[in-house]
């Protein structure tokens, strides 16, 4: 299920013309001054929720942001913005419209300005997606082994600690620790 909606911004954002990069990645990776702009950021985490009596469909909240940067488009920190927020609003009826992914109509923009260590500006989105469960009910005890144990396993190295033969501990002695700390 995360791979389609991640496949269907991927698509739709290598279609739009404005667009030259795609990333889902989490945002401490954003700002590198690696990527090709304009670009959609994706953004993981997703947050998802099951609706519904008996959990029949699954709500996905998920941000992007649409990123330009405006010294190299030759315009202002607005105008990326303005442009940025139409872009966002492009992709969300393109993919309503041409895509088996539903997004509610309560979805949210925040114009971003000086975004990130690459200056960039834009808007970000905050949308939810509404999506079928992809549980199959009928192959639910297909995954569970009501027999299976967890394997146990040696978790430290067993140490022999008793001394050899031809060895004397000394028990009661504290060690004498002569280190110098001047010259």
């Amino acid at each position: 299920m995360i791979d389609i909606i991640v496949d269907t911004f991927k698509d739709v954002c290598r279609q739009h013309k404005l667009i030259k990069s795609f990333h889902y990645n989490r945002t401490y990776e954003l700002g590198s001054g690696n990527d090709a702009h304009p670009l959609i950021w994706l953004e993981d985490p997703m947050y998802i929720s099951n609706f519904g009596q008996v959990g029949q469909g699954l709500e996905i909240n998920l941000n992007f942001s649409v990123l330009l940067i405006p010294q190299q488009n030759g315009i202002t920190f607005q105008e990326c913005q303005n442009l940025a927020f139409s872009t966002g609003l492009n992709i969300i009826e393109y993919i309503k419209k041409n895509s088996l992914l539903e997004i509610k109509p309560n979805w949210t923009a925040l114009t971003l300005q000086r975004y990130y260590d690459d200056n960039t500006s834009g808007a970000r989105f905050s949308l939810t997606v509404v999506h079928p469960n992809i549980t199959n009910l009928c192959l639910l005890d297909e995954h569970f082994d009501t027999d299976k144990e967890f394997e146990v396993k040696e978790l430290i190295n067993d140490f022999d600690v008793t001394p050899a033969s031809n060895c004397t501990t000394f028990v009661n002695k504290l060690p004498d620790f002569n280190l110098p700390t001047t010259r």
